[in-house]
C-alpha cells in the first residue's frame, strides 16, 4: 500500500520545484546573454549566507566569483566592478567573524608592513595627483586589493583550509583556461615572422597579455599543487589545471608572459627536487603530442607559434612596437614628478599632453611594472614594491627550511606563479585588470598563510591531567629517592 505523504509535505516540494525552476530558468537566460561562465553567478549569490559564517566559504566565494569580473552587463558601469564588490565582501565577513570571535580584525605578518605601506603611498599619490578624478579607482582599487590579501591571509589558519582553497581556485581557473581555447583557429601572423599576430586567444579578459598573465600565474599554482598533492582530488586538479593554463597560456602568444614562464620554470627547478624528477618528463610528453596533433590538425597555427618564439631574440621583429618611445615617455615623467608620481591612472593623460615623448602612441600603461608604478605613484612606491616583493622572498625561503616536502612544492608553486607575473613584468603591465590585481594578491595571502610557522601544542602527560583533577602525584626525584 504507498504512504501518502502530508499536504504539508506536497507544498514544501512544490514551492522548492517552483525555485529550482526559476533558477534554472534564470541561469539559462544568464548564459544565453552574458556566456557560459556566468553560470556560477547562482552559486555564488548562494555561497553569500555561508560566508558569512565560515572563513573557507567567504574566500571561497571571490574564488568562484573570478570568471565574472569581466562580464559586461552584472554591475552597473563605474568604477567599481563585480569581483572589486566580492573582494570587499570577503574582507568585512572575515573581519566580522574575527571580531565576534574575540580576535584582532586582521592577523599580522613580518611583510605586511610593507603592504600597508603601499597602500598608504597609493592614497598619497591620490591626493597628490596632476587629474585627481581618474587616480581614484586605480588608488582604491589597491586598498582594497592589499586589505584583501591581508583578510586571505587572516582566514587561511592551517595547510587544511589552505589546501582546499587552492583547490577550488585551480578547479575555477581550469575552466575559464578550458574557455579561452575556443579563440585557437583564429590566429594569424599579420606581419612575416609573426612579429604581430591576430585573432590572439584573451578568453574572459581583455586582452591577450592579461590571459598571459592568469595562466603563467595558475600554470605554476597548478604544478606545485600537482606535485605537493596529499589527496587524488588534489593531484588531480592541479594537473589539470597546469595543462590547460598551458595551452592557454601557448595561445595567448604572448611573449611577455612566455618569458615569465621560463623564469618561474627555471624557480620551480631549482627549489623542488620532486619537480626535477618529474616536469621534465611530463613537458617533453606533453609537448611531443601537442606538437604532432598541431601539425597533422593546424600547421599554420603552428607555424605561427614557432615564428612567434623566434621573434623573442628579434627586436625587430614588429617594426610597430613603440616601447622604446613608451620607456622614454615613463622615464621623463618620472623626472618631472619623482616623488609623487603624476597619479594613479594618469599615465595616459600625461602621455598625451603636449610635452610628452611619445605624442602620437596612445596606451594605457608604461610597458614595465617598476616604471609605470614609477611613474603614477614616484620613486618611493617603486622602492617599497620592491621591498614588498624582497620580503615575501625571504619569508619563503626561511619557510622552506622547516615545512614538509608536500607542503613546501605547494608554496614553491605559488612563489614561482608569482614570479611568472613579475618577470612578464618586465615587458608589459597587466595588474590594471582588476581580476588580476586581485587574484595575485589572494595567491599573496597564500603565500603568507603558508610561512608561517604553526605554534607548538603543549600535551598534557597523564600525570599532569591527575594533578588538574586534584590527585597528588609524587615527582620522579622523589620516588626514586623512597
Amino acid at each position: 500500500m504507498p504512504v501518502r505523504l502530508p499536504a504539508r509535505t506536497w507544498s514544501a516540494r512544490g514551492v522548492w520545484l517552483a525555485v529550482a525552476t526559476l533558477a534554472g530558468m534564470g541561469t539559462t537566460l544568464l548564459v544565453l546573454v552574458a556566456g557560459p561562465l556566468t553560470a556560477v553567478l547562482p552559486v555564488v549569490l548562494g555561497l553569500l549566507p555561508l560566508a558569512i559564517g565560515s572563513p573557507f566559504w567567504a574566500v571561497a566565494t571571490f574564488v568562484l566569483a573570478l570568471p565574472l569580473g569581466l562580464v559586461d552587463g552584472l554591475v552597473p558601469a563605474g568604477p567599481v566592478d563585480l569581483v572589486q564588490l566580492v573582494a570587499v565582501f570577503v574582507v568585512a565577513a572575515v573581519v566580522l567573524q574575527r571580531v565576534v570571535a574575540g580576535r584582532p580584525p586582521l592577523r599580522w605578518h613580518a611583510s605586511a608592513g610593507w603592504a600597508v605601506v603601499m597602500a598608504v603611498v597609493a592614497v598619497v599619490a591620490m591626493v597628490t595627483a596632476r587629474n585627481v578624478p581618474p587616480a581614484v579607482p586605480p588608488a582604491v582599487a589597491l586598498v582594497v586589493a592589499v586589505a584583501f590579501g591581508l583578510a586571505v591571509y587572516s582566514a587561511c589558519e592551517g595547510w587544511t583550509m589552505l589546501r582546499r582553497l587552492i583547490t577550488l581556485l585551480a578547479v575555477v581557473s581550469a575552466a575559464v583556461c578550458l574557455y579561452s581555447l575556443g579563440a585557437a583557429g583564429d590566429i594569424q601572423a599579420t606581419l612575416p615572422g609573426a612579429g604581430a599576430v591576430g585573432g590572439r586567444a584573451a578568453g574572459i579578459f581583455q586582452s591577450p597579455n592579461q590571459l598571459g598573465t592568469f595562466s603563467g600565474l595558475m600554470l605554476f599554482v597548478g604544478l606545485g599543487l600537482a606535485l605537493g598533492g596529499q589527496r587524488r582530488l588534489e593531484r588531480l586538479a592541479g594537473s589539470a589545471c597546469a595543462l590547460l593554463s598551458a595551452a592557454a597560456l601557448l595561445v595567448t602568444l604572448s611573449r611577455g608572459a612566455w618569458v615569465g614562464a621560463l623564469a618561474a620554470s627555471i624557480l620551480l627547478l631549482a627549489l623542488s627536487p620532486r619537480a626535477r624528477r618529474i616536469v621534465p618528463l611530463v613537458v617533453a610528453s606533453t609537448a611531443g603530442v601537442l606538437l604532432t596533433v598541431l601539425a597533422l590538425a593546424a600547421p599554420q597555427l603552428l607555424q605561427v607559434l614557432v615564428s612567434r618564439a623566434a621573434a623573442l631574440v628579434d627586436l625587430d621583429a614588429n617594426p610597430e612596437d613603440a616601447r622604446p618611445l613608451i620607456y622614454q615617455e615613463a622615464v621623463r615623467q618620472i623626472v618631472e614628478r619623482p616623488w609623487t608620481g603624476q597619479g594613479p591612472g594618469n599615465y595616459t593623460v600625461v602621455m598625451e599632453s603636449a610635452d610628452s615623448a611619445a605624442p602620437t602612441v596612445a596606451v594605457l600603461h608604461a610597458h614595465n611594472v617598476l616604471l609605470h608604478v614609477a611613474a603614477e605613484a614616484g620613486l618611493p612606491a617603486a622602492v617599497v614594491l620592491v621591498a614588498f616583493t624582497l620580503s615575501v622572498a625571504r619569508a619563503v625561503l626561511l619557510a622552506r627550511r622547516w615545512l614538509p616536502e608536500p607542503d613546501r612544492d605547494v608554496l614553491t608553486g605559488l612563489a614561482a606563479g608569482l614570479v611568472a607575473v613579475m618577470s612578464q613584468g618586465v615587458m608589459d603591465f597587466t595588474l590594471g585588470n582588476p581580476t588580476l590585481l586581485f587574484l595575485v594578491w589572494m595567491v599573496v595571502g597564500f603565500v603568507l598563510a603558508a610561512t608561517v610557522r604553526p605554534q607548538a601544542t603543549w600535551v598534557p602527560s597523564s600525570a599532569d591531567r591527575l594533578r588538574s583533577a586534584g590527585v597528588t602525584v609524587p615527582s620522579p626525584a622523589l620516588r626514586s629517592s623512597t
